[in-house]
């Protein structure tokens, strides 16, 4: 889906190497930022409507315990995360019109979350007691995996798309 290539643009015109800088990442289609931009340009009303922004595994545990989050390793890959601060970045938000409100707390990729709702738990026939955990994005939590946990180690991961990670 390449509709919001004129928003990357766009977010490179307006902010250069700034982006860089603060997100680590570059403007990319897939990113949160630019689809935002994209509602915010094309469906404004929708997105004056919005109360709070979350990626797939956030929603599904914001329905599984009520709790609404999202870790650090997918705020990330938002472009709207200050890497550097581990907070949301008030200079892009700022920039593009975004109201803060809408970005979810940020939670550590371990932490315990919540539990299950009662409906939920009985549904599932599980406990209420069952915990849940933040869970983070996939390449990250792939990088952890393989060991890449000091300087000097690498990983390509060559799937559905194409990452090099390194400590």
């Amino acid at each position: 889906d390449t509709r919001t290539t004129e928003q990357c643009k766009k977010i490179d015109q307006v902010l250069g190497g700034k982006l860089l800088e603060i997100t680590k990442n570059p403007a990319l289609e897939g990113f949160t930022l630019p689809k935002m931009l994209w509602i915010q340009q094309y469906e404004p009303e929708n997105f004056r409507k919005t109360r709070v922004f979350l990626l797939p595994k956030d929603y599904l545990r914001y329905r599984l315990t009520g709790t609404i989050g999202m870790d650090y390793s997918d705020a990330a890959g938002t472009l709207l995360l200050d890497i550097v601060n581990q907070s949301w970045s008030t200079d892009i938000l700022r920039t593009f019109d975004i109201p803060a409100g809408i970005c979810p707390p940020l939670v550590e990729t371990e932490a315990e979350v919540g539990t299950l709702l009662s409906d939920i738990a009985a549904t599932c026939g599980l406990s209420p007691a069952t915990k849940v955990f933040a869970g983070g994005a996939d390449n990250a939590c792939g990088a952890i995996g393989a060991g890449i946990l000091e300087e000097g180690k690498a990983l390509c991961s060559i799937g559905t798309s194409g990452v090099f990670l390194s400590y």
